[in-house]
């Protein structure tokens, strides 16, 4: 669940094992991403926690548990959160903010009976972008 905290999650999963850490993964702004690892002491009790709470709740949210691959693995699944940079979600938001703002600014071009050319302001805004990137 979106608002569970680490402890919470600690005395979850202790149930199965002895549980060293908890990480709930979150954004920068400190919005949880939804999902957590959790360490156990050794392989036997993680192995029988993945049994146990695999496709089980907490609260109303329904949990996957399953092993950490490392970084890198190429069994990792590609990446599909709109915060994970090499997802289509992420890129599509980038290109969406900027397709949208042009849009934006030609309707209100339109509505005032402008046109780009004429628009310096706009001319400039455009070239201190293209170079920031």
């Amino acid at each position: 669940p979106k608002e569970i905290s680490d402890e919470r999650l600690s005395k979850h999963f202790s149930s199965q094992g002895i549980v060293t850490d908890v990480k709930i993964m979150k954004t920068k702004d400190g919005v949880s991403r939804k999902f957590a690892f959790i360490g156990f002491q050794n392989d036997a009790q993680a192995h029988k926690a993945i049994s146990f709470f695999n496709k089980s709740y907490i609260d109303s949210s329904k949990i996957v548990v399953e092993l950490a691959l490392p970084f890198g693995d190429t069994d990792i699944a590609r990446p599909w959160s709109k915060y994970s940079s090499g997802s289509s979600a992420h890129e599509s938001s980038k290109q969406g903010s900027e397709e949208g703002a042009q849009k934006r600014k030609r309707k209100k071009l339109k509505s005032t009976g402008e046109s780009e050319e004429e628009d310096e302001e706009f001319k400039e805004f455009l070239d201190a972008h293209k170079k920031n990137r």
